[in-house]
C-alpha cells in the first residue's frame, strides 16, 4: 500500500514537472507568444479602460518582454505611442 502511494506521488510530481517544462517551451512558439500577447492586451485594457494595440512581442517571455509599436487610445483619440517598451521580471520573484 505504501509503495503504491509513493509511486503515485512520484508520478504526480513527474507529471507536474513535465507540464511546467511543456508550458515554458510552448511560450517560445508563435502561438504561445500570441497567447501571451492577447492576455497582456486584455490586462492592460482592463486596467486602463482604453484600447491597446501591440504590434510585436519579442524576448524570453518569463524574463524580459519587448513590446513594439504600442498604442493606447481612449475616447477615439490616441493617448500614447511607444515604439518600444521593455519589461523585466524575475522568476521566481526576488525578495
Amino acid at each position: 500500500m505504501r509503495r503504491r502511494l509513493l509511486r503515485l506521488a512520484m508520478g504526480l510530481v513527474l507529471l507536474v514537472l513535465l507540464l511546467l517544462v511543456g508550458a515554458v517551451l510552448a511560450l517560445r512558439t508563435d502561438p504561445g507568444r500570441a497567447y501571451v500577447l492577447a492576455r497582456a492586451i486584455e490586462a492592460i485594457e482592463g486596467a486602463l479602460r482604453a484600447r491597446v494595440s501591440i504590434g510585436r512581442l519579442r524576448g524570453p517571455v518569463l524574463r524580459t518582454l519587448v513590446l513594439e509599436d504600442v498604442r493606447i487610445r481612449t475616447g477615439g483619440r490616441t493617448f500614447a505611442v511607444a515604439m518600444t517598451l521593455l519589461t523585466r521580471s524575475s522568476f521566481p520573484p526576488r525578495r
